[in-house]
């Protein structure tokens, strides 16, 4: 029965690890300390052996817990089991602030043949928005490693490029469906940084571009107050700023790491995008305002925690207007722009998703 079996017993002690670590945390100062394990944690990571258990046994326990899941069990198993899932995510979130954790990880067996990110797959795709953000935001700590190397170790893993376009199409959608009156989603802002991540690394940049251009575009052209841009409140200024990074991140070249043919690979996309002038003429107006986000950032009453506008963010993103007229401009004297686009508007084209 429930509540006695092996996987109660292992989802209990989940729950009960990731409540010590969680406890852990709040002791050694919370989100202000540098790093996030205390004793507890750090005793779990501390030898070789242990790290490669604890990756290889919350990958398995999730995976049975899903397994459970697909059954035909009732609401209360359910929602058992997602509780179960979320402590396994808890945990690893934990886990992976420490860099000999994710060495054990990223080359483990099971994330060579592709079995936890199937896992992990799945529990992107879960209706919860909690359980689904702390998964988000484990990818972006886990991304940010280059010792050990985890985006360039797993670009060789065909699972996680499966793993990325997943990610890629739930941002594009989430991208779409957000307006100013539209209802809040807390997962968007999550989405865009994970994305950012991938578009500004040299590896997975062009599929990035070429997975999410449509979707990017369909929100540039709205004006800028129905995309909620205007608003200087805790609510959309996030989802701003978030936008800003993935178009600085997007257009952002670095010669020495990226082939010739990457340079403005991003601006051509968007033209492309642009099935007139008056769309254009509305991408341009949303970029020029996306440059006003240090000033909106300024007015907010409580922009604490989000992150400040670099110099060379807002120099990418005034860049990017200017190649856009340059591009499109070649394009119209090509006379090339409008036919194109009223030829492949009835081939499925017109909006990103929903």
């Amino acid at each position: 029965g429930a509540g006695c079996g092996p996987l109660d017993l292992l989802a209990q002690a989940y729950r009960a690890l990731a409540s010590l670590l969680r406890g852990d945390h709040r002791e050694i100062g919370g989100a202000k300390s540098e790093s996030l394990l205390g004793p507890v944690g750090q005793a779990l990571v501390a030898h070789s052996k242990v790290r490669e258990a604890v990756a290889e046994g919350l990958m398995d326990g999730m995976a049975a817990f899903f397994f459970e899941m697909e059954r035909d069990c009732d609401r209360q198993r359910r929602k058992e089991m997602v509780w179960a899932v979320a402590s396994a995510v808890d945990i690893l979130v934990f886990c992976t602030w420490d860099k000999g954790f994710v060495a054990e990880l990223v080359v483990s067996e099971q994330m060579r043949n592709g079995a936890s990110l199937s896992v992990l797959k799945k529990v992107l795709q879960m209706p919860a928005p909690d359980l689904v953000g702390n998964l988000l935001r484990w990818l972006l700590v886990f991304c940010e490693y280059e010792d050990p190397p985890t985006v360039d170790i797993l670009a060789g893993y065909d699972l996680y490029n499966r793993f990325l376009l997943s990610v890629l199409e739930r941002n594009n959608a989430a991208m779409v469906a957000w307006t100013a009156k539209a209802a809040f989603n807390p997962l968007a802002c999550d989405l865009m940084r994970a994305v950012e991540i991938f578009a500004d690394d040299s590896t997975f940049k062009a599929r990035v571009i070429d997975s999410c251009t449509e979707a990017v575009a369909t929100v540039m052209k709205r004006a800028p107050e129905v995309n909620g841009f205007t608003k200087v409140d805790s609510m959309h200024l996030p989802f701003t700023r978030a936008y800003f990074k993935l178009v600085a991140a997007l257009h952002c070249f670095n010669p020495d790491v990226m082939p010739p043919e990457q340079e403005h690979q991003f601006a051509h996309a968007l033209v492309e995008e642009a099935r007139s002038e008056a769309e254009l003429a509305a991408m341009h107006a949303t970029l020029q305002h996306l440059g006003t986000l240090p000033d909106l950032l300024r007015r907010a009453k409580d922009s604490e925690g989000i992150e400040a506008v670099t110099e060379e963010d807002l120099g990418l993103v005034v860049d990017l207007r200017r190649v856009l007229d340059v591009y499109y401009k070649a394009r119209q004297r090509k006379g090339t722009v409008a036919k194109g686009k009223a030829k492949a508007a009835p081939k499925g084209r017109g909006g990103a998703a929903g």
